[in-house]
């Protein structure tokens, strides 16, 4: 009995040495991009140090203390390398990024979590813009954060990246210093009589003469202010419509890459009369 071995075909030759070369190839992709994905995680580490750093100390004008590499105390802004390769050393690995985990999650910067002085905005307008308050990050917001104790060389390299993602999102601060009033005027319509709807009415005329016909390039300047009192002395009630323009100036040459927003928080009640208080009311503020 004869045997018959069927030869492959010349595409069939082709296509398995084509499939083998792209096999080989990807091996030799993979090999070349390893170690630059390493070199990533080792460089982020001290950077991400860097970058909690640069924020901690703008509100405190304090230092966090970040582990020693077993050879120097680490400085305030260790530079890349600083730890050498933390995947060729997990377990020094571990103990910074268990360090930095604490320090985000429970070191306090003025009472409070650091987070909690910052915007809970991507851009600045994100969560503002129409909102009736400016909301700051809580821990809800992290909760895919694991505790320090849960830190291991199984996921050091994870956590590290979580901590850098939310330390980078820590952008936007309310301004407590570096900004002013320039050119603040006010002009007002004031009257008094004896029945609340006449001074209302008298004020408002006043007003309507002396506000500002021309903005000048000041946003918003004929919004209305209303003030009223009443004299107990006699049946006498004073209102006052008084409207307000001015710039104002946010100084940013000690932080060129910055960027700083105005929100102006209008009360639709300000464009109104509020309604006479009781006579037994002697408050002189608006109810």
């Amino acid at each position: 009995m004869k045997t018959k071995v069927k030869r492959p075909s010349l595409c069939a030759l082709q296509s398995s040495r084509a499939l083998n070369r792209a096999l080989t190839c990807g091996r030799l992709l993979l090999a070349a991009l390893l170690p630059m994905l390493f070199a990533r995680a080792d460089l982020f580490l001290e950077r991400t140090l860097r970058e909690y750093q640069a924020r901690y100390h703008y509100l405190t004008g304090a230092y966090v203390e970040w582990p020693h590499n077993y050879q120097a105390p680490a400085p305030h802004f260790p530079p890349d390398g600083f730890y050498g390769d933390p995947l060729k050393d997990p377990d020094l690995g571990v103990i910074v990024v268990q360090n930095l985990s604490d320090t985000f999650l429970y070191t306090k910067c003025m009472g409070s979590p650091l987070y909690v002085w910052f915007a809970k905005t991507s851009d600045g307008q994100e969560n503002i813009e129409g909102c009736s308050s400016v909301p700051t990050y809580t821990a809800d917001d992290f909760l895919d954060l694991i505790n320090a104790g849960l830190i291991n060389r199984s996921n050091y390299v994870w956590a590290l990246s979580r901590l850098r993602e939310h330390i980078r999102s820590l952008k936007w601060l309310n301004m407590f210093s570096g900004f002013g009033f320039d050119g603040l005027e006010e002009r007002n319509g004031y009257a008094g009589a004896p029945q609340f709807g006449d001074a209302k009415a008298l004020a408002a005329a006043s007003w309507a003469n002396s506000a500002w016909t021309d903005c000048q390039g000041y946003p918003a300047c004929r919004i209305k202010r209303y003030e009223y009192i009443q004299d107990y002395g006699e049946p006498y009630w004073y209102v006052k419509l008084a409207n307000v323009r001015g710039r104002v100036q946010v100084d940013l040459t000690k932080y060129p890459n910055s960027q700083a927003y105005l929100y102006l928080l209008v009360n639709p009640l300000l464009s109104a009369y509020p309604p006479p208080p009781c006579e037994s009311d002697v408050s002189n503020e608006p109810p």
